[in-house]
């Protein structure tokens, strides 16, 4: 953080996941809301913690948007990093706390209110950056635009864990794009390109940046400060385009009806990828590889079996949760058809009721079984059966 950040600092996160400084560009003044996770390990996962201080973040922003009229813009945007976790699945595992999981998606869906009420006064503006999974997409998606590196991917990924997004990621994708890209998104958990968010209304300015350096060229001591410059230059072009949208005169324009499938391939894809009999015979088969490797002698064999069953679960597609899926076309059936006028006069309506369904799908096998699907070491289990 840069001496000048540090003198306009209004609000550090006391673990140091968020901080919100202001700044100015183009003679305008606003703010920047920077969130990272401190904790190397945890790929920037929005835990407890990490949405705690992103609430409190909000607030600090709000009071002093209030307290300073020539405050015009809030940009929202964190690390430069390659991954960036959603919320932090360890909660979710096994039997967990369930009261405290709600409170954890209702904080959330009670940020983005926040966010809301800071639209009139702020134009938000997030930055896209990096492959972003479940709530590492949601909580920039509380920005009004958004700002996309050409190299980002993102994911709604909780349909492949038993669950839905439950920080009103649904909810902000029907804000923005076409009924069927919705449920495209959180019906499939297929990555989109930064492009392809420009396409459909979830970004307006797409950066192109530097390839990123090769890891295997680059001596193990070097890294570390190979990839810091390589991502302070990224970090630059991205924040300059952010300013640039949040001080422009003119509002971008609206996409116009892209859709990125038809809804006959879309159905197409989840009956395939709900299909039992496939991964059944799939896991059945990596059960048996498995058992021909000792893995104490061979953890290089149990690692490459581990390869392989990622390789094959991506050229298929990862298994579905159906009640995900039916969760998904319950929660966009019901608030697409509003006006955009109406669906932000109830938000806080709508975002409760994407938690609520978040909040029953924790109480189901089905989340159970996805979870365990991604945190196991044991090979066969990656593959997860929603029976």
């Amino acid at each position: 953080m840069s001496a000048e950040m540090m003198q306009g600092m209004i609000y550090q996160g006391e673990q140091g996941f968020v901080w919100v400084a202001r700044t100015e560009h183009s003679g305008k003044a606003g703010l920047l809301l920077y969130f990272a996770n401190p904790d190397a390990r945890k790929l920037h996962a929005v835990d407890e913690q990490g949405m705690k201080e992103l609430h409190r973040a909000v607030v600090a922003a709000s009071d002093a948007a209030s307290q300073d009229a020539s405050l015009s813009f809030c940009i929202f945007h964190g690390a430069y990093d390659p991954l960036h976790a959603g919320a932090d699945v360890t909660m979710f595992a096994g039997d967990p706390d369930y009261g405290a999981v709600k409170d954890h998606l209702y904080r959330g869906t009670e940020v983005d209110t926040l966010v809301k009420l800071l639209w009139p006064r702020l134009r938000t503006v997030s930055i896209f950056q990096g492959d972003r999974y479940g709530g590492s997409v949601e909580w920039p998606l509380f920005a009004q635009w958004a700002v996309a590196d050409a190299r980002a991917r993102i994911q709604f990924t909780e349909v492949q864990l038993g669950i839905i997004p439950g920080w009103n990621g649904l909810l902000n994708a029907v804000l923005r794009t076409h009924p069927a890209n919705v449920r495209y998104m959180g019906q499939t958990g297929n990555p989109l390109t930064g492009e392809e968010m420009q396409k459909m209304g979830l970004a307006q300015t797409v950066v192109q940046t530097p390839a990123p350096p090769e890891r295997r060229s680059v001596p193990a001591e070097q890294w570390p400060s190979v990839w810091a410059a390589h991502a302070e230059v990224c970090q630059r072009l991205l924040l300059d385009a952010a300013l640039s949208l949040a001080t422009q005169e003119a509002e971008p324009k609206p996409a116009k009806g892209f859709r990125i499938c038809t809804d006959e391939d879309l159905g197409e894809e989840v009956r395939r990828r709900t299909d039992l009999a496939r991964y059944r015979a799939l896991k059945a088969r990596f059960r048996q590889d498995a058992e021909r490797i000792d893995a104490q002698a061979q953890p290089e064999a149990m690692k490459a079996l581990m390869r392989e069953i990622t390789s094959e679960l991506n050229r298929l597609g990862k298994p579905l949760a159906p009640r995900s899926v039916a969760a998904v076309s319950q929660f966009v059936q019901r608030w697409s058809a509003l006006p955009k006028a109406e669906l932000l006069r109830r938000f806080d309506e709508a975002g409760h009721h994407e938690a609520d369904l978040c909040d029953e799908l924790m109480h189901t096998e089905h989340r159970r079984t996805g979870i365990n699907a991604v945190l196991t070491r044991v090979p066969a289990e990656r593959i997860p059966l929603f029976e």
